[in-house]
């Protein structure tokens, strides 16, 4: 990192500190604050459905497995792409169309009361958990990669994320998000160029040739049976995560309609193959151009975790650095700015409102959505500085351990309730505690003797890589299979539909086939608005980007700065130019006529 990275790296966090200050008078209500109304554009919340999803692991983890395993790795997008799928064809619409304003609404909507409480205390913890692995994850690679000091990397992150997320709502955040999907996105196809360029590599083409043909080889690192095991429990996990009525439904909430939902997704679903090959080309040369990253990396306790920053550092021009750099900030900043947001509209809908103030006022209940942000952020702050402090305690592996063991059984009722009517209101609590209990049974009592006794393979004999896999497939299966199993087992006991539990769970549903109508839900769409200021935004960064020709380098590093700034100003004025003819847009043509619910604000029904 030289004197033009630090500096560009400088103005990337003043820019997006600065998007704080620029929507703060967006938020007038908590809708507007946690979901933008339900007012925002599909090219938005699909940038933002796809940043999200990343993480430091992006850029670590993946191009580890990658460096390691090779062709492998590529079912993970696979996975992904053929989930999204499925969200753009089944459910993308019908999470808009609950017409709440925080996940945890639908699933009281669908559950009722209980189950609302439920969900608010076991996925607030694990979300404050999570942003402080992931924040202390962040600062251990980079201090250990680029010199800096761990704790700074740590506080300066949280505060920025803690600004950011406070004073502008999630449309701060959002708009955040679709600025640095686009840096990220011309950044890393920069680095992939330069990456088959090397002399060493010799283009694409140079790359397939030279690649070890292990590298190659879906099955170099587990025999056919234990991988066809492992993918299948990717992939039904995946499509569990992504269709549920929490995380999977928050993404597509804040959308202005039906119509842009199924838009937002099938963005996510393009996004979730393009990016992962623009990583996937860099961790390939490392295999070639670095084989020695232990002697590279000295301080990482797995080097291989450097591949494509490796890679990046040989390859960037001066200057260009900066901008990865806040392309790996930007990876883990938009995971937890958007988890920040999610936990604390979680906290403050559905249960200071609910349960400590149900009188409270609209005002009042905006005050306490940014007091929480903060005091979440803190707590996210707080908890990364700890484990960095005492990181022997093996937090990463407990955080791990317990992502695996609740997050999964909690999904399975939010997902089958998007699609089984009939059920009592237990079920959701109930089968996320049977499925908790299967996730424990498996990972300490059954393990990989499942798949042995199944497949009559010999247990004994497998690779410690097979094992790990086995382990993994098994936890998803039974906690899916069995969760389910007690799932469907619980609407025999479902009560009458004349019931007040069983008219709100047909209310919810019949929301979710209905199409927006903003007439009748008294929703102003406000297009223009949104043009003009990511318009701005875009015109902004690529201008000052633009500045980076300057920057000594060669024809090769100039003309990259050239091809990110031209790129950033071309879509700054597109969208700054549509301005006009979107500006106080309330209808669009073919808006729907028929009646539709108002946004879920109201106070708990009585059967809860």
């Amino acid at each position: 990192m030289g004197l033009y990275d630090y500096l560009i790296l400088a103005f990337y966090f003043l820019f997006i500190s600065a998007t704080g200050f620029l929507f703060r008078k967006f938020s007038g209500n908590v809708s507007d604050y946690f979901r933008g109304g339900g007012t925002m554009l599909w090219w938005m919340c699909g940038a933002s459905t796809m940043m999200g999803g990343l993480s430091v692991w992006s850029f670590t983890g993946m191009a580890s497995k990658i460096y390691e395993a090779g062709i492998l790795v590529a079912v993970l997008p696979l996975c992904n792409f053929i989930s999204f799928l499925v969200v753009w064809l089944v459910t993308s619409h019908r999470f808009r169309q609950m017409r709440v304003i925080t996940s945890v609404e639908a699933i009281r909507r669908r559950y009722g009361g209980v189950n609302e409480q439920f969900y608010v205390w076991l996925q607030i913890p694990m979300g404050l958990l999570g942003g402080a692995v992931g924040l202390n994850t962040l600062g251990v690679f980079v201090s250990s990669v680029f010199g800096t000091d761990l704790l700074t990397t740590v506080i300066v992150v949280g505060v920025i994320v803690i600004f950011v997320a406070s004073v502008g709502g999630v449309w701060a955040v959002v708009a955040g998000d679709f600025v640095q999907m686009l840096i990220m996105l011309l950044v890393t196809s920069v680095a992939m160029f330069l990456a088959v360029r090397q002399p060493e590599i010799g283009g694409i083409m140079g790359l397939v040739r030279k690649l070890p043909e292990t590298h190659l080889d879906f099955f170099h690192l587990t025999r056919p049976g234990v991988m066809a095991f492992w993918v299948s429990a990717i992939l039904i996990q995946s499509l569990f995560l992504a269709n549920d009525l929490s995380a999977g439904a928050a993404r597509f909430m804040a959308v202005k309609n039906g119509a842009h939902a199924r838009k937002a997704a099938a963005m996510a679903m393009v996004l979730s193959v393009i990016f992962p090959v623009l990583l996937f080309v860099p961790s390939l040369a490392a295999v070639i151009s670095h084989p020695d990253l232990a002697t590279a990396f000295p301080d990482l306790k797995r080097p291989s975790e450097a591949a494509y920053v490796a890679v990046c550092l040989k390859v960037m021009p001066s200057g260009m650095l900066g901008l990865l750099v806040s392309g790996i900030f930007a990876a883990a900043m938009a995971g937890m700015d958007t988890g920040l947001n999610r936990n604390a509209g979680i906290f403050v809908k559905n249960f200071y409102q609910r349960i400590l103030r149900p009188r409270a006022s609209e005002n009042e209940l905006l005050q306490a959505s940014r007091v929480f942000t903060v005091v979440f952020g803190l707590l996210i702050i707080a908890g990364g500085v700890l484990i960095a402090l005492y990181r022997d305690m093996n937090l990463f592996d407990f955080a791990i351990t317990i992502g695996s063991l609740i997050g999964v059984p909690l999904v399975v009722p939010l997902t089958l309730g998007l699609f089984v009517r009939r059920t009592p209101a237990w079920a959701g609590w109930s089968t996320a505690l049977v499925g908790l209990c299967a996730a424990l049974a498996a990972k300490w009592w059954i393990g990989p003797s499942l798949f042995g006794w199944v497949t009559g393979a010999n247990v004994a004999g497998l690779r410690p890589q097979e094992l790990v896999d086995i382990n993994f497939a098994t936890t998803v299966f039974l906690v899916i299979g069995i969760g389910s199993a007690w799932y469907f087992v619980t609407t025999r006991f479902a009560p009458a539909r004349e019931t007040p539990y069983q008219q709100e769970v047909e209310a919810f549903f019949s929301d979710m086939e209905r199409p927006v109508d903003p007439i009748k839900e008294n929703l102003a769409y406000d297009d223009g608005r949104q043009y003009e200021k990511l318009g701005k935004l875009c015109l902004v960064y690529g201008g000052v980007t633009l500045l980076g020709v300057l920057i000594p380098n060669g024809w090769q590093g100039r003309l990259s700065f050239l091809y990110v700034a031209g790129a950033m100003l071309v879509i700054g004025a597109v969208l700054y130019a549509r301005r006009t003819r979107n500006r106080d847009k309330t209808t669009e043509p073919g808006a729907p006529s028929t009646p539709a619910a108002q946004p879920s604000t109201s106070l708990p029904s009585a059967h809860e």
